[in-house]
């Protein structure tokens, strides 16, 4: 190696701990040109490198519940649409949480955001590895469900999801009982770009929530548009 060498890597202390590192490795010569070894300057850089993830993630992720935000999900989406095989099932799902409103506007704010973590804990769960849950606002959140075989497999996504949230919430010794309703729009057969599918997804979330909610609906040209 001629020169210096910038360097920047976990390493781990004497007690287990690890820290981030930055160094300069400099090539050291005698007066004759010859090489003699290499000396190396680090500097702990542990604060400044977390306060960079940590706004990395805060940029792609909901403050509140943890979940990927709109812009992590459909980068998220458009990755999955471009890589998808052919055969391979992309699904979408839009959500929306019954009595959800009411609880915010009749106990408060505070009390709201508590429920909110509580939906996104139990998404996390009952979700495969593959998928991904993200929060777009308010009640509004929706999943990425991809390495599908057809239909069927997504269907079995969507129940499990819905039987999630059977059993109540109980926060503060206050019992809320939801149900999810949800809208499914898959790539390739419904559309090829997220923002139709999520339009898509949002349409048959409509018309689940007119059959009465707690059930899933697949996107159907034939489903009118609600008025503005």
């Amino acid at each position: 190696m001629e020169g210096r060498q910038l360097d920047e890597r976990q390493y781990l202390r004497k007690d287990k701990t690890i820290f981030w590192s930055s160094g300069v490795l400099t090539s050291s010569k005698d007066k004759d040109g010859r090489h003699q070894g290499f000396s190396k300057i680090m500097r702990d850089v542990t604060e400044q490198t977390d306060l960079h993830h940590r706004a990395v993630h805060n940029s792609t992720h909901d403050y509140l519940t943890g979940l990927p935000n709109r812009s992590f999900f459909e980068e998220s989406l458009l990755e999955s649409i471009s890589g998808a095989e052919e055969g391979e099932t992309v699904a979408v799902f839009y959500m929306d949480f019954n009595n959800f409103k009411r609880t915010n506007d009749e106990v408060d704010h505070d009390y709201g955001d508590l429920v909110l973590i509580e939906i996104a804990h139990r998404l996390s769960k009952n979700i495969r590895k593959s998928d991904v849950a993200a929060r777009f606002g308010g009640d509004e959140f929706v999943i990425l469900a991809k390495n599908l075989k057809d239909r069927a497999d997504v269907a079995k996504v969507a129940q499990k999801i819905i039987q999630a949230f059977d059993k109540p919430i109980t926060i503060k010794k206050r019992i809320i009982q939801t149900s999810v309703s949800a809208g499914v729009a898959f790539y390739l057969t419904d559309g090829k770009k997220p923002s139709v599918l999520l339009r898509f997804a949002d349409l048959a979330l409509y018309q689940a929530k007119k059959r009465g909610g707690n059930q899933f609906q697949f996107y159907d040209s034939d489903i009118k548009v609600p008025a503005e």
